[in-house]
C-alpha cells in the first residue's frame, strides 16, 4: 500500500482589499491554502501578513506566493519588495534571505498595549536599472 499526494496548486489574480490593499492567495483543491497582502507604491511594493494555513505549511506554498507576487510586481515595473519581521521570528527571517531579501534596517516598534517588538526591515531589488520589459515578458531584473 502506498499514498500518492497531488496538490495543484494555483493562484488567483489578485484580490482588491480596503484601503489599497491587494491580496495573492494560494487554493488547494480549491481550498484557500495561504495569502500574501501588499500595498503597491509608485517604484516599490510592501508586502505583509504572508500566512499558510498549517496543515499546508511546509509545502513550499509561501515561496509560491511570494515568487508569483515578485513576478506580477516585475510585470508592472516596480523596482523592488519589501517586508518587516519580527527579529525573534528567524524563520521568517531565513524564508526571505533564501529567496534573494536583504537586511537593511532595524527598529523597536512600540505597540499600544505597551510592548515592543524588534523588527527588521528586509527589501529585494527585482528589476534592474537598465531593465526595460517588452511586450509584457520579463527578461532581467531581481
Amino acid at each position: 500500500m502506498y499514498y500518492r499526494l497531488i496538490i495543484p496548486l494555483y493562484f488567483s489574480n489578485f484580490h482588491d482589499l480596503e484601503d489599497g490593499e491587494q491580496a495573492f492567495i494560494s487554493y488547494i483543491d480549491d481550498e484557500p491554502a495561504g495569502m500574501v497582502r501588499f500595498r503597491l507604491n509608485e517604484n516599490s511594493v510592501y508586502f505583509y501578513r504572508l500566512s499558510v494555513i498549517p496543515e499546508n505549511q511546509g509545502q513550499g506554498i509561501a515561496k509560491k506566493l511570494l515568487k508569483s507576487l515578485e513576478d506580477y510586481l516585475r510585470q508592472k515595473e516596480k523596482a523592488s519588495i519589501q517586508c518587516k519581521v519580527r527579529l525573534t521570528v528567524s524563520k521568517n527571517i531565513n524564508l526571505y534571505s533564501s529567496m534573494g531579501y536583504s537586511i537593511y534596517d532595524e527598529e523597536i516598534v512600540h505597540k499600544p498595549n505597551g510592548i515592543n517588538i524588534k523588527v527588521v526591515s528586509m527589501q529585494k531589488q527585482l528589476i534592474n536599472k537598465k531593465y526595460k520589459p517588452r511586450n509584457n515578458t520579463i527578461e532581467g531584473g531581481g
